[in-house]
């Protein structure tokens, strides 16, 4: 059940959705226009919650990952000190297994030279996990096998559990007062 929704927006122009489910209680998600948006403004904003964030969910796109835009920001992710996790989507657009693994295998190292770490990789299809979401099955049978979703699904809940929201939130005020330092 996806609960009730709220929407407000802002004079900025920035929606405020308020969904009630339980995750959301405790958090607060921020899904950004992105790194390669047409009106530099949503570029902008992107940039701006980036110092207010604790945890990135990142998602590049498997036909293409790693535009120079989203480099561009990955670095700008590694000077605040933020923990990021790569989300490979729309993998269903790939040939086969070997493609996919190199693609994996790209975005693995790329990403080990721009964050200077090794974030969690999550390929996932949200063309798939909605084909199953909207199907009698739900988070059974094959789209949902091949979206990628149950793992990402199971990552969130496993990594924002009240004890690990703590600590990232700690890890995050001391890497923004890390970074704060260092540039003054």
């Amino acid at each position: 059940d996806s609960g009730t929704q709220r929407r407000a927006v802002g004079s900025d122009g920035v929606a405020v959705i308020a969904q009630d489910i339980d995750l959301l209680r405790t958090i607060s998600l921020v899904d950004s226009p992105g790194t390669n948006a047409i009106d530099r403004r949503h570029e902008a904003l992107t940039k701006e919650y980036l110092p207010k964030c604790d945890l990135v969910l990142f998602v590049t796109s498997a036909d293409r990952p790693f535009s120079e835009s989203e480099r561009l920001f990955l670095k700008s992710i590694r000077s605040w000190g933020k923990k990021c996790i790569l989300i490979i989507n729309k993998v269903d657009l790939l040939p086969d297994v070997f493609t996919k693994n190199e693609v994996v295998n790209f975005v693995k190292s790329s990403s080990r030279a721009l964050l200077g770490s090794s974030p969690q990789i999550l390929p996932v299809s949200s063309r798939h996990a909605l084909e199953a979401k909207n199907s009698a099955t739900k988070t059974s049978g094959p789209h949902w096998d091949a979206s990628g979703f149950e793992a990402l699904e199971s990552f969130i809940h496993k990594r924002l559990d009240a004890d690990e929201r703590l600590r990232i939130k700690l890890e995050s005020v001391a890497s923004v007062g890390d970074a704060v330092g260092t540039k003054y």
